[in-house]
């Protein structure tokens, strides 16, 4: 039974997680405030942990920190999404993947049980990321789709790492830059730059450049590594 810690403020989004996830089979731990997740971690080490962004005092942002520099455990962030940046914050925060409220019960399952396989494959596969024929090897900085071997400059290899462990998901130019460069500013200038690289990418891995299949533009937000083949 996975344990799950839920660290919310707002009683109604803290009773409808924990039914919901109790319903599901797993086991739920509580906490309203920063401190008390932390201790809580310590306490019950969570497989995953779901962090409500408006957590009272404004500590939600601090606490993401401090346990991603700790803490294995996959994290969920519940935003409203109020402005453009929540998400983004969320994520560079230190969040695993976000949720916007208001939300169902199935719906918060459903990506937390999403969340923990996805975590399970990457704890089992180790160095190794597999996207549909793509396998990469972040130890030996190797890159084969099917039988052929891709060679790819230092920034394609991380901007693809980061599409690949995030397959399926939108990624923003500024997380993919802060990835691939380690390179901060704000999201025009970052989709600008990473739009070159991708198209990089793109003339190494697309069997056709101009109807791309494997990192698909999802305008006005930024890019995503498909899972799956999708049919004509």
């Amino acid at each position: 039974m996975a344990r799950v810690l839920i660290v919310a403020s707002d009683p109604a989004v803290m009773r409808l997680a924990t039914l919901s996830l109790a319903g599901a089979g797993f086991e739920v731990a509580q906490a309203d405030d920063g401190a008390t997740g932390l201790r809580q971690v310590e306490q019950h080490a969570p497989d995953a942990i779901v962090i409500d962004l408006y957590l009272r005092g404004g500590e939600a942002a601090a606490l993401c920190r401090r346990l991603r520099g700790g803490v294995e455990a996959p994290i969920l962030a519940l935003t409203e999404l109020a402005y453009d940046g929540d998400v983004d914050d969320g994520l560079e925060d230190g969040a695993d993947d976000y949720l916007i409220k208001p939300f169902t019960g199935m719906v918060l399952v459903a990506r937390l049980r999403s969340l923990l396989r996805r975590a399970a494959r990457q704890r089992l596969n180790g160095h190794l990321l597999e996207v549909r024929d793509l396998t990469i090897d972040q130890q030996r900085l190797q890159v084969v789709m099917g039988s052929r071997q891709i060679s790819l400059t230092p920034t394609e290899f991380r901007l693809l790492c980061c599409l690949a462990r995030n397959a399926g998901r939108v990624m923003t130019g500024r997380e993919l830059l802060r990835e691939a460069q380690g390179y901060e500013c704000e999201e025009q200038e970052a989709q600008e730059i990473v739009k070159v690289h991708v198209n990089h990418l793109r003339q190494k891995i697309e069997p056709d450049q101009s109807n791309p299949t494997y990192i698909v533009n999802v305008r006005g937000f930024g890019y995503m590594l498909e899972r799956r083949v999708h049919p004509c």
